[in-house]
């Protein structure tokens, strides 16, 4: 569907463009899958559901192992959700815009990093925060428009070296560098939850608690606030949730969570399988693609609903009273404002310094990098651009693809014949063996 309608070039070539027109297409073989190679990529964490499940892998991968090291090691994880009020009359760029900004207001100012020319310690440090590793999800509903919101992992309770000062850039003399800092933990103090019962606590771990309680409402008062004086006031009852992860496993869960939560998850999840087809609706399916339903839904879900639109008869579309002209194009418009509002932002973040003080490789793999990574499997077939081209044309990747997966290079050769493509598939030798 994406390459029909995406307003993004890279988007719309993503795997059907041929990098060398010489070397054509291989069709590669990988822990039981196949795929091809030789393809134009976008690397489109955002907009790609092929792109984006590859990078989120990885990404939740090492956000799990982030978390995980820093329990083992004797910290404290919580996870924090923050969410802003919205409606259908705003905006995707504006949410965004204003999240992102009322974010930056809780983690910096002197209440977060302290004032070192006035002796005062800030939260980051009273707290012992090593670092957060933030997460942005969208989602919309037909009755409440979109809702993006951000998911952080806090990690907490550790003893750091002190920061080095850092003087403003007017203040700075000709020729001053950075000074070296070493973020890795030297220690580790409790963090118990507020709402635990706090007899048999040291009188220093009921301080602790006091100043996470004094934390967790400057979060509450700095976030409503900030939102408020932009329009975006949050409820009650949402606003700024924690919840604690308790254990490695737990841990491991949360990493996975931030970094797949637009794939959609349980449920939601298996309904996006690509593949799945309509064979029936029942009253509630047709419901939500009358846009009568007001459960949210993440982009990707969105298009899922436009490819089986597309796929409906005339006969169901009658029986279901829809008007899918009305709904593609009112699907249509916002896939493409949600294209260009998360435009050159970032999926998921990482504090500074946080990588190299869980000892963690300090470079973090580009999206790029892990998309390419994921090409390393054995070519066993290829195919020249021109027929890989028509291929696309007609829009039979995924089955082509789908035939060599289950057949190999036979199963390849019938599928291409079926196209009227008889010979155009060549086998390769697999490596030698050592």
């Amino acid at each position: 569907m994406l390459w029909k309608i995406s307003d993004i070039k890279g988007v719309r070539a993503c795997g059907r463009g041929v990098i060398d027109h010489d070397q054509g297409v291989t069709f590669k073989r990988r822990d039981g899958r196949v795929y091809t190679s030789g393809t134009t990529r976008c690397h489109s964490i955002w907009c790609c559901p092929v792109d984006a499940a590859k990078i989120r892998v990885v990404r939740a991968r090492d956000a799990s192992e982030a978390c995980v090291r820093h329990i083992e090691a004797g910290g404290t994880a919580y996870l924090v959700t923050l969410t802003a009020r919205h409606y259908k009359r705003h905006e995707l760029k504006a949410l965004m815009d204003a999240i992102r900004e009322a974010f930056t207001a809780l983690t910096s100012g002197a209440q977060w990093a302290g004032d070192k020319a006035r002796g005062r310690e800030g939260e980051r440090k009273r707290m012992g925060v090593v670092g957060i590793i933030r997460s942005t999800e969208v989602t919309h509903s037909e009755r409440n428009g979109w809702h993006p919101h951000l998911h952080l992992i806090v990690l907490l309770g550790a003893v750091q070296n002190e920061r080095p000062a850092v003087p403003r850039k007017a203040n700075r003399p000709e020729g001053w560098t950075m000074p070296e800092w070493d973020p890795v933990p030297t220690d580790y103090f409790p963090v118990p939850d507020p709402s635990w019962d706090r007899d048999g606590m040291s009188a220093e771990t009921v301080q602790t608690v006091k100043d996470f309680e004094r934390m967790q409402a400057r979060w509450d008062r700095t976030w409503a606030a900030w939102l408020g004086e932009h329009g975006f006031r949050p409820s009650k009852k949402h606003g700024v949730r924690w919840d604690r992860i308790a254990t490695a496993r737990d841990a491991k869960n949360m990493g996975e969570y931030i970094a797949k939560i637009q794939e959609g998850t349980g449920k939601k999840r298996r309904e996006v399988a690509v593949g799945n087809e309509i064979a029936r609706l029942d009253m509630k399916a047709g419901a939500k693609m009358r846009g009568a339903d007001s459960a949210s839904r993440t982009p990707f879900e969105m298009l899922t609903e436009y490819r089986q639109l597309r796929a409906l008869d005339a006969e169901t579309v009658a029986q279901l009273g829809l008007d899918v002209d009305a709904r593609l194009k009112r699907i249509k418009a916002l896939w493409h404002e949600y294209e260009t509002a998360t435009k050159g932002r970032r999926a998921i973040e990482w504090s500074r310094h946080l990588r190299t003080a869980l000892g963690m490789s300090e470079e973090e793999v580009s999206d790029q990098e892990i998309v390419t990574a994921d090409e390393n499997g054995n070519g066993f077939a290829a195919v020249d651009a021109d027929t890989w081209r028509r291929i696309c044309r007609l829009g039979m990747d995924y089955e082509v693809t789908m035939a060599a997966e289950l057949g190999g290079f036979i199963g390849l050769t019938v599928a291409l014949a079926t196209l009227g493509l008889e010979g155009e598939a060549t086998e390769l030798q697999p490596p030698a063996q050592e």
